[in-house]
Order: C-alpha cells, then structure tokens, then sequence
C-alpha cells in the first residue's frame, strides 16, 4: 500500500465536502430567489446536518462495499449531483431534498470514509492523519465561503452552486485516482457479541458525552459569533472577523491534534481541551470590548476544531480500527443532537434576555460536562499496550 496518495486523497475529499458549512453565504440569496423567509432558508442547513449526521452513523455498513476509490469517488458523485439540482430547483422544497437530503447525506459518508481511510494508511500515526483530515474539513469551509462570495456576486445563484457542484465532482475524481494508485482496503467491520455490547456500553456513553458537549459549546459560539461580537460594541466588520476568526480557530485545532495526538496522553487531551473552550467563554462572558470577544471566539473555535479531531482518535485507540466506523458512527450523533439544541437554545435565551451572557455560561456549563467524562475515560489495558508498541 502507498499510505501518501491514500492521505492526500481524504484530505481532497473533506476540503471540497468541508464546504457544506459555508452554507451561511446563500442564505440571502436563497431567500431572494424564493420569497422565503429566513426560517425556511435556514431548514436546508439543519436538513443537511441531520442527513450528515445519519449517514455518519450507518455509514459503516457501506464503506466496505465498494473499492475506496468508487467509494470516495461516489461520494462526491453524488454529493456535486445534489448542488447541481439545488441551483437549478424551481422551489425550495426541492433544495431541501437535493442540498439538504443528497448532499448532506453524501457529505457524511464522505467524511466518514476519509477518517477512517487516512487512519487505515497511517496506522502508526493515526493522530496525525484523522487530525488533518478534520482540520481541512474545516479549511473546506473557509475557502468555499469565498469562492461561493466571488462566483455569486458578477454571476449569481446558480452560476456559484453549479461551480461549487463541479468543483466537488473534480475532487472526488482526482481523489478516486489516488485511492485507486494507494491500493488501500477498507477492511470489514467487526461483528460484536451481546457481551461485548454490554463491556462497551459505558466508554460509548462517555465518548458519546464528552464529544457532544465538547462540540456544543463550539457550536453555540459558531452559530452566534457575530451577534456576541456586536453585542459587545463591535461593528459589522469585526462582527464578520469574529465568524472568521472562529472558522480559523477550527482549521487550527484539527491541526494542532494532527501534531499532538501522537505525541501526548489521550486522556489529557479530552480533559484540557473542554477546559480551554471554559475558559474562553468564561473570559467573553465577562470581559468587555470587540477585540476581547474576537479572541476569545478565535480561542473557542481552536477548542472545537480539537475536539472534533480528537474523538475519532479516541474511538479508534479504544475500539480497534475495525470496530471504529460503525462505534464512531453511534458517537457522531451526539455532534448532530447538540448541533441541532445548542444555537436553538441559545437563540432563545437570547430573546428572552436580549444578550449572550446566560448562553455563554450554559455553554461554559457543556464544557465542563465534556471535561468531566474525559476524565472517567479509560483506554483498556489492551488498547494501552497497542498505544505503547506505536
């Protein structure tokens, strides 16, 4: 096997599927092409973060069905379909089955395969290669909220999702390519024993914890970045660094894993870095000024990226890589259940308060949570002397 185009491959597929989260650039331009009000706009996203998060969790009982490279490749086959539709949909609702059901369903088993295929051709360094995977999921965001922004302004709408649908087709085609030139295998998953299920109930539930709360707390600084930095005294302009600083901090934390993870306790991991999210929502919570919110944020989204990048690595240090996509996939539905409550619940703090500093707490509070079951969270002894022999 040749581990290099294996990696290289998965990070082409999270980078261009990465990009669903720059969703929030068409929200305007949805709303004005339908006559929708921003409620009905915003359903596609959460659509598509359901889709994402079911294919996530039954996305192991495919990933050995097809070679990896008609896997990777189908992936973004049918993701770039979904865009394709979308820009072309005569109502909305067909942007809710074609953005939000097809592309949000294939970009979680998008992702999903390229955690595992970048663990399966680094398997020493399994740290190393999920945490650059994750960061450039993040970095996906960043680059296709700008190229969405340029595309849509002198062209359009449509012109900006056609562009977006084949740019993901071409990844997927040059990533094909090296999956196929790698020769990687996907392996079969591992069938598990009621007993086994009982004996793995309790790391399930913690991981299935520290990660949902661990994310929360990202999530409700991501979703509500620009309305805390104005409440704070910022102008529209810091309010938009803000969202990008949070974006950046994300893209850094996978790749701060990526160099880590190999190198320092897990358990130290899982507990510090809820414990740096606390500690930034704590200091936006209560320090004053745009340029204290706009670090603070930068702080938090570091912290989620992190997060995001260390509980794959968890999954697979204490379950085995065999075993990993179909247990992950029971962990990532807390990421799709905290994604869901956590910017509602704030939202509504938000109305009921007219600011952010009851939100902040609540989510300093789901950061706590997360550190405290990082904490309870052991590795068993076999999963230890195999971290030791790597």
């Amino acid at each position: 096997m040749k581990p290099l185009p294996a990696l290289i491959a998965a990070l082409l597929l999270t980078g261009s599927l990465g990009s669903i989260h720059a969703f929030s650039v068409i929200i305007v331009p949805l709303e004005q092409r339908f006559g929708a009000s921003r409620g009905d706009v915003s359903l596609t996203y959460s659509l598509a973060l359901i889709s994402l998060t079911v294919a996530v969790l039954f996305g192991h009982r495919i990933y050995h069905r097809l070679t990896p490279a008609l896997m990777g490749a189908g992936a973004c086959l049918v993701a770039g379909t979904g865009l394709v539709l979308a820009a072309i949909a005569p109502a909305l609702v067909v942007v809710y089955a074609t953005y939000g059901i097809l592309f949000g369903f294939a970009n979680g088993v998008g992702y999903g395969f390229s955690l595992i295929a970048a663990a399966r051709a680094y398997p020493k360094r399994q740290g190393m290669a999920m945490g650059l995977v994750a960061a450039c999921y993040a970095v996906g965001a960043i680059v296709f909220a700008q190229v969405l922004k340029l595309v849509h302004e002198p062209y359009g709408l449509t012109t900006a999702l056609i562009v977006h649908g084949l740019a993901i087709l071409a990844c997927g085609a040059v990533a094909g390519v090296l999956l196929s030139v790698s020769r990687l295998r996907m392996g079969h998953p591992t069938p598990t024993s009621t007993a086994g299920v009982r004996a793995d109930l309790r790391p399930v539930i913690l991981l299935w914890l520290g990660f949902g709360f661990g994310c929360m707390s990202g999530i409700v600084a991501f979703s509500h970045a620009a309305g805390v930095v104005t409440e704070a005294g910022g102008t529209g302009r810091q309010a938009v660094i803000g969202v990008m600083l949070v974006g950046f901090g994300n893209a850094v934390g996978g790749l701060m894993i990526a160099g880590l993870a190999d190198r320092m306790p897990l358990r130290l991991l899982l507990v510090g870095l809820p414990a740096l999210s606390m500690a930034g929502l704590a200091a936006l919570a209560l320090l004053d000024g745009p340029g204290q919110a706009i670090v603070c944020l930068g702080v938090v989204g570091l912290a989620y990226g992190a997060i995001a990048a260390i509980y794959p690595v968890a999954t697979i240090r204490r379950f085995g890589i065999d075993r990993t996509p179909r247990i992950y996939g029971l962990i990532f539905t807390a990421w799709g259940v905290t994604g869901f409550a956590g910017p509602w619940i704030a939202g509504i703090i938000y109305d009921i308060e007219g600011g952010y500093r009851s939100a902040l707490a609540l989510a300093g509070l789901a950061a706590l949570i997360s550190a405290s079951a990082g904490a309870c969270f052991k590795l068993s002894a076999a999963a230890r002397a195999e971290t030791a022999r790597t």
